[in-house]
């Protein structure tokens, strides 16, 4: 446009130059008020653009005002939102801690009753071993009492019967001997298998009993006939160096059974090797003398042993008679027990499949605690980035006195400069129409060519300056924007730094939240082999429960069928045998 305008104003020119003589007069007097316009122009443009840059910094004024006061609003129902949230997130997360503690409780409940069910258990396993101990022994007892001497069962049924009386039992079931010396006492003593009754006259009884009933033949010591020895087995003894008296070993269950023991053993002496048992036997004392092993040298000096030694003469402890009542009570106790432990292990197994419920449970509490708690520290971070900017809002806001007496002040110079602006126009105004006035003639003197052209010189002065004013707009405009983009590059940075800082968190939680997703199926996997593998132990348990009980009842009876046969060889044998009845 200026490169038009100043071709077209050439053109004028030239026109004007070919009409000079004519127009030098009118010519000179416009050159001459054109003249005096100049600096009013230049002061008219001078006003024109202090009243752009006035208006662009009202405007910049007025914007960071009301940009302030909107992202306050925005911000303030920012943090609002960011307050409501922590408080949800952080009731969330006092709420996992309450379950977490509720299920550190139940699961201390769980791990206490387990345990106490466990002892319980013990408990009742060891009273039901006790109980089916003593049954299988009074049932043994029973059975080898029975099988082995037949005949001391039948005398002591009829004394039950009270067909008999005054029978006290076979000599070695009185009294007990500790394991070690069973060999040696049953090697020594072959009165062990004698009745022991308390008078000569039970003893006859007895006898006159089997002979008439066909049981069998039995020899008895009766405790009235033996009373000589009692001042024998009252004296003091010492034992020699290595050496114990048999007799002194026994404990009895009456103390009236000790003389019936010393008759059959007297000061028989007991030696842990032959070696020893030799000196002793062979010394200036002669003495009859046995060892550990049922080498026995007798008073005359003969020696026996070798073979199998002899064993099973005496027991080890004392045996109770339990009744048949006691029988049952004791069937029904082990019963009732065997179902208590049923009972304890169905709830065991209950309270070990709540307890791995609870596990998982806190596993998964666990879990959501750590991702509510990466939420939390996330929403207090934006709480606080969020509640630093407010501030620095509210204290531009605050600031808003200032802006206001600056808009006021700016809006005060622009009606000043504006009202200059109008009389400085004014004065132009005179200036152009005396110079339109001159134009007129001159174009009269020129003609219709120098009117066009001057017309068209006017229109494109009018459009250039038309175009000036929207440049200068558009300057101020562009001040504006540079000065806005400087702002958003600032804040763009600080957002890309905020978005940086997310970036990590957002990283570390995902990292966290996979870690933590790991552990829980490790932990959830080693839970099921330890729940699979529990399962197989508890049933090879029961399967090797229901063997041991069938293996135990196979032996009870294999025991007992071997005792039978061996009663029954025992019989057999002494139906060969001429033994003599012997009365003390």
């Amino acid at each position: 446009m200026t490169k038009t305008k100043e071709k077209e104003e050439d053109k004028l020119n030239d026109l004007l130059f070919k009409l000079r003589g004519q127009t030098e007069k009118l010519r000179k007097k416009k050159e001459a008020v054109e003249k005096d316009l100049n600096p009013h122009s230049i002061r008219f443009n001078e006003i024109k653009n202090k009243i752009d840059e006035l208006n662009n910094e009202l405007t910049l004024t007025i914007k960071r005002k009301q940009n302030a006061e909107t992202e306050a609003e925005d911000l303030a129902g920012k943090l609002e939102e960011l307050t409501n949230t922590l408080k949800e997130l952080q009731t969330y997360s006092n709420q996992i801690d309450e379950a977490l503690e509720k299920i550190g409780e139940l699961s201390k409940e769980n791990r206490i009753r387990i345990k106490e069910l466990k002892e319980e258990e013990d408990i009742l396993l060891n009273e039901l071993h006790e109980v089916n101990s003593k049954l299988e022994e009074n049932k043994q007892s029973s059975t080898e009492s029975r099988i082995q001497n037949q005949i001391v069962t039948e005398l002591m049924k009829a004394q039950k019967n009270r067909q008999l009386s005054g029978i006290c039992g076979r000599l070695g079931d009185l009294g007990v001997i500790d394991e070690e010396y069973d060999v040696a006492i049953s090697t020594a003593c072959p009165q062990l298998d004698n009745i022991v009754v308390n008078r000569y006259d039970d003893a006859q009884k007895c006898v006159e009993f089997l002979r008439t009933n066909r049981i069998g033949k039995a020899t008895f010591i009766a405790l009235d006939k033996i009373e000589w020895v009692k001042d024998q087995m009252k004296k003091e003894f010492r034992a020699p160096k290595n050496s114990e008296r048999l007799f002194d070993l026994i404990n009895t269950k009456n103390d009236k059974f000790k003389l019936a023991f010393y008759y059959a053993l007297r000061d028989t002496l007991v030696t842990k090797d032959l070696d020893t048992a030799t000196n002793i036997a062979y010394g200036p004392t002669r003495y009859r003398v046995v060892t550990l092993k049922g080498e026995l040298i007798d008073l005359s000096g003969t020696m026996s042993g070798g073979g199998k030694p002899k064993r099973g003469g005496m027991g080890h402890k004392m045996k109770e008679e339990i009744s048949e009542e006691e029988i049952h009570r004791l069937v029904k106790k082990s019963q009732d027990i065997t179902e208590k432990i049923e009972d304890i292990r169905k709830e065991r197994q209950e309270v070990e499949k709540k307890l791995q419920e609870v596990t998982r449970d806190e596993v998964q509490a666990k879990k959501e605690k750590q991702r509510i708690q990466m939420d939390i520290e996330f929403n207090a971070q934006q709480l606080e980035e969020s509640t630093k900017k407010f501030d620095e809002l509210n204290k531009i806001l605050k600031n808003k006195g200032g802006d206001d007496k600056k808009q006021r002040d700016l809006e005060k110079q622009i009606q000043e400069a504006e009202k200059e602006l109008n009389q400085v126009n004014s004065i132009i105004e005179k200036y152009k129409s005396q110079i339109q006035e001159l134009d007129e003639k001159i174009a009269e003197i020129g003609g219709k060519e120098l009117r066009d052209q001057q017309k068209k010189v006017h229109d494109l002065v009018e459009k250039h300056d038309e175009l000036d004013k929207e440049v200068s707009k558009m300057q101020a405009q562009v001040q504006n924007v540079i000065k806005n983009l400087n702002k958003n590059k600032k804040e763009q940075l600080e957002v890309k730094e905020k978005l940086e800082k997310a970036k990590k968190v957002l990283d570390k939680l995902r990292e966290e939240e996979r870690h933590l997703e790991e552990e829980g199926m490790k932990v959830l996997a080693v839970m099921k082999g330890c729940e699979e593998k529990k399962a197989e132990l508890e049933k090879k348990f029961h399967e090797f429960d229901k063997e041991n009980d069938k293996i135990k009842k196979l032996m009870t009876e294999l025991k007992a069928s071997i005792d039978a046969v061996s009663a029954e060889k025992e019989e057999k044998n002494k139906l060969f045998k001429y033994f003599p009845l012997v009365f003390y």
